[in-house]
């Protein structure tokens, strides 16, 4: 097997496609505002590993992020796809939701009426498990609606259904980190990394939390992943180490030329120079919930400090809403961003010399570990009519060196 981290070097491969027009490239450099990617960027390195024979596999994680906008009123493609992929062999599988369950309020109290919408929003992603295990961890929009409470409801619905094998992590919200092993070869290590960006959730952290300061989850993470031998460990949340979309810097053309339409899609008002206020703005980090702030900045710095003596094989996160693998920062080898599950939710990003690959595409992330050790990830697209590709796959590992 080859390594996929020599695969990828300071130089940031060839793009097809890209949304930048030529008359605007000079004043789009001026601003230091990127090309975004129009189609799937892949770095050039070894060919696709196909997908593994079943009786192969010691188990599949599926990662999907940011699903909480799926259309209700008719088929929603993504996770139609993670329905099909999570039946295919339920009992040894583990499906992730990564956060923003609900978008964009979270779970609202009952008699509310934003509530049946909200609950049709959580059944059809649990509907999508297929039978198999099935995790949801909280984002920061389930916390828009009452905070740590809203979290707390989520939980208790998603209990509601019946289903044994669905369910939220961390429990009786707290910051984790929580542990859930899928096979024999497989350690996910759970935390709820709003609690990092957010002092009122710091600082009322229920008693009963087995960790209720920053110092004692950095200690809970390094005594999981020093612990762990066997297993290949991963580290899930909501937030990503990094990422090379809007919440990692990346503005393009149409955020500075014509930004209301982010949020209108049909209003395009050109606001040159006005409308460049806002990626600086963000790009300062004055909004919590980029890379760049300070809250963001410590959170990564100090679990990373976890991760220096054993690190993890990868962290998971969602977030921006696209399908990224990264070369890892620091102390993680690997960095997967799977926060596009939704068609609805497709946001601009960019490559830099750490991408491996990058979608803008809905989607999500499939992780196969095999009974030998070694483990393959695969990118899943979803499209708008329902079909589904398979641009990338690669080895992360190879196979276990001993018993």
């Amino acid at each position: 097997m080859g390594s996929l981290r020599s695969a990828v070097d300071t130089g940031t491969g060839s793009v097809r496609g890209s949304t930048c027009g030529h008359a605007l490239l000079l004043l789009l450099a001026a601003l230091s505002a990127g090309c975004s990617l129009s189609s799937t960027y892949v770095h050039p390195g070894p060919d696709a590993i196909p997908t593994p024979d079943a009786g192969s596999i010691d188990a599949t994680v599926l990662i999907i992020g940011d699903a909480g906008l799926p259309r209700l009123d008719e088929t929603e493609p993504v996770l139609e796809a993670l329905h099909r992929e999570a039946s295919q062999d339920p009992e040894r599988t583990l499906v992730v939701f990564l956060g923003d369950n609900i978008y964009p309020d979270g779970l609202p109290p009952a008699g509310s009426g934003s509530r049946p919408r909200a609950e049709a929003i959580l059944r059809r992603q649990a509907a999508a498990v297929g039978g198999a295990r099935g995790i949801f961890i909280p984002g920061n929009h389930d916390y828009h609606s009452d905070g740590r409470d809203g979290v707390l409801r989520q939980a208790e619905y998603i209990a509601s259904l019946g289903d044994p094998h669905v369910e939220m992590r961390p429990r009786s919200g707290c910051p984790g980190p929580e542990i859930v092993d899928a096979g024999t070869r497989l350690r996910v290590v759970l935390l709820d990394s709003q609690w990092w960006l957010d002092a009122n959730l710091r600082r009322s952290t229920p008693s009963a939390c087995a960790t209720s300061n920053e110092s004692a989850i950095v200690a809970a993470v390094a005594a999981v992943l020093d612990s762990t031998r066997a297993r290949r460990t991963l580290i899930f949340s909501h937030h990503p180490p990094a990422s090379h979309g809007a919440h990692g810097g990346h503005f393009d053309w149409r955020d500075h030329l014509f930004p209301l339409s982010r949020a209108v899609g049909w209003l395009w008002i050109p606001l040159p120079g006005l409308g460049s206020l806002y990626p600086l703005y963000r790009s300062s980090g004055a909004v919590g919930q980029d890379l760049a702030a300070s809250s963001y900045e410590n959170m990564v710095a100090r679990l990373d400090s976890a991760c220096v003596t054993h690190p993890p094989l990868l962290w998971a996160g969602g977030h921006d809403h696209s399908l990224q693998v990264l070369t890892g920062a620091r102390h993680v080898p690997f960095v997967v961003v799977s926060g596009a599950g939704s068609i609805a939710r497709p946001d601009p990003l960019t490559q830099d010399s750490d991408t491996v690959f990058a979608s803008p595409h809905a989607g999500f992330m499939r992780l196969d570990a095999l009974q030998d050790g070694s483990v393959r990830l695969e990118a899943i697209e979803v499209h708008a009519d329902g079909a589904v590709q398979r641009p990338w796959s690669a080895w992360l590992a190879p196979a276990a060196a001993g018993p």
